[in-house]
């Protein structure tokens, strides 16, 4: 039921964002994992910034953190039908890798950068990670990515 539920989430969710989105190039950087690129996005040309994402190419495979005002959300290309959402509480001790993953080094260096970029006004209203510990996993699609669909961040 639960994964139904996020189903449903992520649907409207998509709805919403291809009626008319505007995306702005925030920053862009270099790290040692590969190109880091950070957009703000608004929708309905509203000047209020509905979530800013974080466009990761590392190595060739290319992830998205997204920053909304309740949450923050990774998807990898590796697991398209998967989501990643932050968690804030501790992981539990010994905790099963197919609901759970913890931090990579690549994981904490973005969101390091989103921190700054989270703090000034503009996107002060969305979820800040200074307190996460890893992520809970989720499944987006239930029968695999759909084919003939573009990668992008949720």
């Amino acid at each position: 039921m639960r994964h139904f539920i996020h189903f449903l989430f992520l649907l409207s969710v998509l709805g919403i964002s291809s009626c008319s989105s505007n995306r702005k190039l925030i920053e862009k950087s270099q790290t040692e994992f590969g190109r880091l690129k950070f957009y703000a996005t608004t929708t309905g040309g509203k000047s209020i910034v509905d979530k800013v994402y974080a466009d990761v190419d590392s190595n060739g495979i290319k992830m998205f953190y997204s920053f909304y005002p309740d949450r923050i959300v990774m998807t990898d290309e590796r697991a398209k039908e998967l989501s990643y959402t932050i968690l804030f509480k501790q992981l539990p001790d010994q905790f099963d890798t197919n609901f759970y993953r913890q931090l990579s080094q690549l994981d904490m260096t973005v969101l390091s950068k989103a921190k700054t970029i989270l703090k000034t006004s503009s996107y002060s209203h969305l979820k800040n990670p200074i307190g996460s510990t890893g992520f809970e996993i989720e499944v987006n699609y239930m029968h695999g990515f759909p084919k003939n669909r573009k990668f992008q961040p949720l």
